[in-house]
């Protein structure tokens, strides 16, 4: 492990047992969505922390998590292997079993698992849209001749992706007409209906519905 990650680990040292136990009893109520950053950040200075700890707790929880997920491995088998590897930066074995402790307890919390899991699985992607943006114009219309003024004009409308593909960020334009532009909010508006059937039906078959606001 690197040395700012060690220095994390050994953050978790420096709360006591009442603050650890209120933190994470604070983060039980972590609402599951994608993307709880605000939340997990609130509920940590809900539990006492200053704006400035809060923060720093919050991207602990997110890089562990996020570390996690990307090796595949269970959270005893991580929370173990981190942990002892703070031996390399002088923290003796009774304080490595209390990093491993309260690792295992964070990974526990049952919102938290399932919001960073879902905001995971949902970065899988090869590419993320990061934004968008409809643009409208309008084309004037010129025969083959020096006419001073336009014959006519038509509007023409592009849609505009902003993705992320590995660690750049890329857009795409796709040109639609009124009639495309019809058949993108349907296909929206189907999307969004199918979106609402699973979250009010789908808990029974799916378990825990995560979402996305």
């Amino acid at each position: 492990i690197t040395k700012e990650i060690s220095e994390d680990l050994k953050y978790l040292l420096t709360l006591d047992d009442e603050l650890f136990s209120k933190i994470c009893g604070q983060l039980e109520d972590v609402p599951c969505r994608m993307f709880p950053f605000e939340e997990i950040e609130a509920s940590i200075r809900s539990a006492g922390l200053n704006d400035e700890d809060a923060r720093r707790m919050s991207r602990i929880l997110l890089n562990v998590f996020f570390l996690l997920f990307a090796q595949g491995d269970e959270p005893l088998a991580l929370a173990e292997l981190l942990s002892g590897q703070l031996n390399r930066f002088e923290v003796d074995r009774s304080q490595q079993a209390r990093v491993k402790e309260r690792m295992v307890q964070l990974f526990s919390i049952k919102p938290l698992f399932i919001s960073i899991k879902a905001t995971s699985l949902f970065n899988d992607n090869e590419r993320v849209l990061v934004g968008s943006k409809i643009l409208t114009d309008v084309r004037p219309i010129f025969g083959n001749g020096n006419e001073e003024k336009a014959l006519g004009c038509f509007l023409t409308h592009n849609l505009k992706l902003v993705y992320q593909e590995n660690d750049s960020t890329k857009e795409f334009l796709v040109s639609l007409d009124t009639e495309e532009l019809d058949a993108l909010e349907k296909g929206i508006k189907r999307a969004r209906m199918k979106a609402n059937v699973i979250m009010t039906q789908g808990q029974s078959l799916f378990g825990q519905i995560v979402s996305d606001k």
